[in-house]
């Protein structure tokens, strides 16, 4: 019997479709938050991702320019994680032949704020139908050759960092599924993730490896220790969590550690640093990278079992 999504996940499928490309002038395919390629004298950043109805967004839920928002605005992070800026977007709009024109409008709209925001053009697309709505962005970068982040550059010794806090995605996700009133910045946070590269900015240069959180942050460090031939050990007792998602965490009968654990869509950056650079960045504290492979959680001086993040065909 053939293996279906649900028997190897996102990430195994992945593997399975994109070899290592051998071209020299591709730097980095598969593996980073972006294809890095040479194109003349630069490092082009390529990335493409899709925001699908009922998976990242409900229409009850988010009004039609936050859509168009977060649409860029997770293309942009994948950029930015990688060390660059964004320059130009394309976008791919998948509806069923009855869907409001005016509510599309709405969609673009949004995300035309953000690229104005980024100083990023939206230079073409295409429209199709289908039964569900569906929106792909294609984006292209640019990024130095000495500010370039790669997934597999952590070393063993290195500190993990974060840039902001965590659980805002996690928290509104489950106050939304959970049909409770109130608790309006959480969810409006939920609701509008930034891609605020001024976090990480300012000292790229200290920063060995990193990536974006999306998939939850024990996933995506996985990410970097798969990369990197390496493990990492991190303290969710440090993990800077907001008392708001606290609050929520309580009311919902969770724990507010495993919002920042595996909560996705927080668009915060998890970075590693070498232990002398550890004065020449700003962030939270979380972690360190060892030679001993895989990812190990201690929270409350206890070591937990984890599994991943968020998986498109694993996850429920």
């Amino acid at each position: 019997m053939s293996k279906s999504l649900k028997d190897i996940g996102e990430f195994g499928l992945i593997k399975k479709l994109f070899s290592s490309v051998t071209r020299k002038d591709v730097i980095a395919g598969m593996g980073d938050d972006a294809a890095v390629v040479k194109v003349g004298g630069k490092l082009m950043l390529l990335s493409t991702d899709s925001l699908v109805e009922g998976v990242h967004f409900r229409f009850d839920w988010f009004s039609n320019e936050e859509i168009g928002r977060k649409a860029i605005e997770v293309n942009v992070s994948d950029i930015n994680a990688m060390g660059g800026t964004a320059s130009y977007v394309l976008v791919s709009i998948i509806a069923p032949s009855r869907f409001p024109v005016k509510r599309i409008e709405g969609i673009y709209s949004g995300m035309r704020s953000v690229c104005k925001k980024y100083d990023v053009a939206l230079v073409g697309g295409n429209v199709a139908a289908g039964s569900e709505f569906s929106i792909t962005v294609s984006i292209v970068g640019e990024v130095p050759q000495k500010d370039l982040k790669l997934r597999s550059s952590a070393k063993p010794g290195d500190f993990i960092f974060v840039s902001d806090t965590l659980g805002y995605g996690a928290a509104g996700l489950g106050l939304y599924h959970k049909k409770v009133s109130g608790y309006a910045p959480v969810k409006k946070r939920y609701r509008n993730p930034v891609a605020d590269f001024s976090k990480v900015s300012g000292f790229l240069g200290a920063i060995h490896a990193m990536q974006d959180v999306t998939d939850g942050l024990v996933a995506d460090v996985g990410h970097i220790c798969d990369a990197s031939k390496v493990g990492a050990v991190l303290f969710a007792d440090n993990l800077p969590i907001s008392d708001s998602v606290r609050v929520v965490a309580q009311t919902l009968g969770d724990d507010a550690a495993r919002y920042g654990m595996f909560g996705g869509d927080d668009l915060v950056y998890v970075y590693t640093v070498a232990e002398k650079d550890i004065g020449k960045v700003q962030g939270y504290l979380i972690g360190e990278i060892t030679s001993k492979r895989g990812v190990r959680v201690y929270h409350q001086g206890k070591e937990k079992s984890v599994k991943g993040g968020f998986d498109h065909f694993l996850s429920p």
